[in-house]
């Protein structure tokens, strides 16, 4: 997955951004401001915050599982 896909992904209404940052940073209240941050490259301190690799691979990872709850409902 590129940052430009989750960014895509991460826009669609039907998504719940909240609930994706909640199983990548875990249930902390700065969750979903941490991903917003990240996903919107804002700066933070001396430089700026930026999605990793291993966030992408997480939020893969989250997506693929939901895909797959889904579809086995269908």
């Amino acid at each position: 997955m590129t940052e430009d896909n989750l960014k895509e992904i991460l826009a669609m209404p039907e998504i719940n951004a909240t609930g994706i940052a909640k199983k990548l940073y875990g249930d902390k209240p700065t969750s979903r401001s941490r991903l917003n941050d990240k996903v919107a490259n804002r700066k933070s301190g001396n430089g700026h915050q930026r999605l990793t690799d291993d966030d992408l691979a997480k939020a893969s990872a989250i997506l693929q599982d939901l895909a797959k709850a889904i579809t086995d409902r269908l």
